[in-house]
């Protein structure tokens, strides 16, 4: 069923959207963030691995890299699945206090092989706050992906996210220091047949310094399935398209 295929593809989303307000002092968490101003220069591929096979979806590849206009700094990021066959388009705006979710595409592919794109009406758009107060801000999140209009089939998704200390980690034998997340999660799959299904999830995160996101860990309510994921490389996309010729000789 379409609908089950591209529900699946939601539950891969490591996109963490929410709202985010201009604070005076606090917590100064931009450091952690993903290095902007570097991959302007040089854009770079995240490689994620499964930490339990058996729990996974397969690697997850992000490309990501930044555009300067005259008027803005976006921060976009392609997401490649274990085939590599493109499934997600990420694009913020990068402003003084955090990063601001501009378009969020989800794409299925038709039977011949063509893409079909789904843009995200998000009603909250801030990706990541660069100052927190303390642990109790609880930051919202919300997009809406509508991928049928008659009959109805939709997919919402609702984060709570609250920052929740420091952490470390080590990754290519350096440790970094990290800071941590705790997401709240409600997907809502919404069809004219079936109504309202909702599932629930909470993660764990990781944002490394100078890097961005090196680990989550994200596990669905009612002992359902569990992704976790660790950055195992980063490099150029000229090493990933090497890796997909290679992959489809």
């Amino acid at each position: 069923m379409r609908s089950l295929y591209l529900g699946s593809l939601l539950l891969a989303l490591i996109s963490c959207l929410f709202y985010t307000c201009k604070n005076e002092g606090g917590i100064d968490l931009r450091p952690f963030y993903f290095p902007v101003e570097a991959l302007a220069e040089q854009p770079l591929v995240y490689e994620y691995q499964p930490v339990n096979e058996k729990d996974s979806m397969g690697a997850e590849y992000w490309y990501f890299q930044t555009l300067q206009t005259d008027t803005a700094t976006y921060f976009t990021g392609n997401y490649y699945n274990q085939a590599l066959i493109v499934g997600q388009f990420s694009s913020e705006e990068i402003v003084d206090n955090g990063s601001i979710q501009h378009d969020y595409f989800i794409y299925d592919y038709d039977s011949l092989g063509n893409a079909i794109r789904y843009d995200a009406k998000i009603e909250y758009g801030n990706v990541f706050p660069f100052q927190v107060k303390d642990t109790t801000s609880i930051l919202l999140q919300k997009m809406t992906w509508t991928f049928r209009e008659a009959p109805l089939i939709a997919t919402t998704v609702i984060k709570n996210r609250r920052y929740i200390g420091e952490a470390q980690y080590d990754f290519n034998g350096q440790t970094y220091d990290c800071v941590k997340f705790e997401v709240r999660e409600i997907i809502d799959n919404n069809s004219a047949e079936d109504g309202h299904l909702e599932n629930e999830a909470t993660s764990i995160e990781y944002y490394a310094k100078g890097l961005g996101l090196i680990y989550y860990r994200k596990v669905f309510a009612g002992g359902g399935q569990v992704l976790e994921y660790a950055l195992k490389d980063t490099y150029t996309m000229q090493q990933l398209e090497k890796r997909y010729e290679a992959m489809y000789q």
